[in-house]
């Protein structure tokens, strides 16, 4: 990785591969953004899952859904789905080439399961109220606001890389309309290169995705993660209904 913006911030791991005035431009370094501490995003991130899950909860409740007690998942199930999506996650941020993105990009994925608190064990209206748009809308704008672009663009790319392989149906325009829908396999297939793409531009900047080398890295992990989607049958036991 090289160093952005003022040279004296030495060790400020950058997430880009332009140097300064190339591709995006240069954003201010401090101990607060993400560039220098990307755990803030992971714990931002996790935060807001568990905020917005419940304020859901209590705004289904005041809409007048009844609520449903939950009951927690197995553990062997709970295992084999982390693992599901830290592999997938894992493999669609290769193309990125950048090594901080080989864990905080999966572990940005994996972080959305925070709302099992709520679907698994606390009673809910829809089981999953993290998994809509609106927690997409709420977490990009706040982290947009606070950390910068490169930190939104990466988890509105880790939610949509979650909700892609995550199988079933789910309450995307919850709390507001509780029905629930499934996504069809070529929109798994079309989001899969979406949150390629949108990791390796926030890892190398716009200009990596001009380049047909990097458009086939990408190609080739969205293909290979759709279909071990699609045809290792050991999936279909932990995949969310």
């Amino acid at each position: 990785m090289s160093t952005e913006g003022n040279p004296s911030s030495k060790g400020a791991p950058v997430l880009t591969a332009e140097p300064p005035g190339q591709g995006w431009p240069a954003e201010h370094l401090s101990p607060a953004t993400w560039r220098a501490s990307p755990l803030a995003t992971l714990v931002l991130y996790a935060g807001l899952a568990f905020a917005v899950a419940a304020a859901i909860v209590a705004l289904e409740w005041a809409l007048g859904d009844p609520l449903v007690p939950g009951s927690p998942p197995g553990t062997d199930r709970s295992v084999e789905d982390a693992v599901w999506h830290l592999a997938s996650a894992f493999a669609i941020a290769l193309p990125a080439r950048r090594r901080v993105f080989l864990w905080l990009f999966p572990l940005l994925a994996l972080g959305l399961d925070v709302d099992h608190l709520f679907g698994a064990v606390l009673p809910t209206v829809t089981g999953r109220t993290d998994h809509a748009l609106l927690f997409l809308v709420v977490v990009g704008a706040v982290t947009w606001s606070v950390q910068g672009r490169t930190a939104a663009l990466t988890v509105g790319a880790a939610f949509l890389e979650h909700v892609a392989i995550d199988g079933g149906s789910f309450p995307w325009l919850g709390p507001f309309v509780t029905d629930r829908w499934p996504i069809p396999a070529w929109v798994t297939l079309a989001l899969l290169v979406l949150t390629a793409a949108a990791v390796t531009v926030a890892a190398r900047g716009p200009s990596a995705i001009a380049r047909p080398t990097v458009w086939a890295a990408i190609l080739t992990v969205a293909i290979i993660v759709f279909a071990a989607f699609l045809i290792i049958p050991t999936y279909a036991s932990f995949l969310s209904s």
